[in-house]
């Protein structure tokens, strides 16, 4: 039988428990910042193109998709300026044709290619194991060096015009072999790369920046609790190759926090191998577009080539149509050492 006198401790006991309880509950989806504007919700639309630069050379006509409020482009094209001034601030140039819209610039968080900017300042023991399939190479993302460098490039995306950043390769853990220090043999695990975006996060958000997480779905709920959504460390989603890995499920977080899933999807019925696509249309791309619309979860949905010489071009299919939509582009010039 309880105590009389234990009886009075244990109900005040409870009445404090509560409010920390319902606190707690509160913050499982910290709200994004006041500055972000009211269409960065599930479900907006948006375009990515990372392969080449957009062609904004016609600042008087807006470009294709006009509708797109969200654009996801590479920091390193869309913020350089060239000698010959013709592709200087494609970010700038893109606002004054789409007016209202929301940047958001991929960069090479996780791993790096010897042109990448900022790459000759990488120590030896920052460069860890090739990334399979690519010209690049995992970092150690645990460097102090590594850290400044990537900072340096938050940096220079702010001041070219991002309003957020789409931070590539932050699930080396995956390969485990690849990245082994090999000064002390620490494979860098999800904790190490918690850690790297948690600080790569708080550096964009006190520049007013928003800072995302590319695919890496096990850093939403690691073994000691901790996630990156539920901790209010990021505040969107970009995935690859979801719906064809049966992951999507998995992203709910971001929706459950009314935080955008942008979801890209290679079809294998396109030739990636040679940049061909024709338009998808009936159960065929429902099988892609399960989670675009509720009762699915409201993903941002797109279909896109991603072949070796096509790789994230300007062909894109929506989910709500069986037309292909085209943003144009400038392509490479192939002997350019820089690029």
């Amino acid at each position: 039988m309880l105590s009389p006198t234990l009886l009075p401790i244990l109900v005040a006991l409870a009445s404090c428990a509560a409010p920390v309880a319902a606190s707690r509950a509160r913050q499982a989806c910290p709200p994004l910042p006041s500055y972000v504007p009211s269409f960065f919700r599930p479900g907006v639309k948006w375009q990515i193109e990372i392969d080449d630069p957009i062609d904004v050379t016609e600042s008087s006509r807006s470009v294709p998709p006009a509708d797109a409020k969200v654009w996801d482009v590479d920091m390193y094209d869309s913020i350089e300026i060239d000698d010959d001034d013709t592709n200087s601030n494609i970010i700038s140039r893109l606002r004054a044709a789409n007016p209202g819209i929301f940047v958001i610039c991929y960069f090479n968080a996780g791993g790096f290619n010897e042109s990448d900017p900022g790459a000759d300042r990488l120590n030896p023991a920052d460069k860890l194991g090739k990334i399979p399939g690519w010209e690049e190479h995992y970092l150690d993302i645990t460097s102090d060096n590594v850290m400044a460098i990537m900072k340096d490039r938050i940096d220079n995306g702010t001041r070219g015009g991002c309003d957020a950043f789409d931070p590539d390769n932050i699930d080396g853990y995956l390969e485990p072999t690849l990245v082994t220090r090999p000064a002390d043999g620490h494979a860098l695990d999800t904790s190490d790369y918690y850690n790297y975006v948690k600080v790569l996060a708080d550096y964009a958000h006190g520049q007013g920046k928003l800072l995302g997480q590319k695919n890496a779905r096990e850093l939403l709920n690691l073994a000691d609790g901790r996630g990156l959504v539920n901790d209010g460390i990021v505040d969107f989603a970009v995935t690859e190759q979801c719906a064809e890995g049966g992951w999507c499920g998995q992203m709910k977080p971001f929706i459950d926090c009314s935080k955008p899933v942008f979801q890209i999807e290679y079809p294998a019925e396109w030739d990636q191998e040679n940049c061909a696509a024709t338009a998808l249309n009936g159960a065929t791309l429902a099988k892609y577009c399960g989670f675009a619309n509720p009762p699915g979860q409201n993903f941002s949905t797109i279909l896109k080539l991603d072949g070796p010489e096509c790789g994230l071009n300007g062909v894109t299919q929506y989910c709500d149509s069986d037309v292909l939509v085209t943003t144009p582009t400038v392509p490479e010039d192939p002997e350019d050492p820089e690029e």
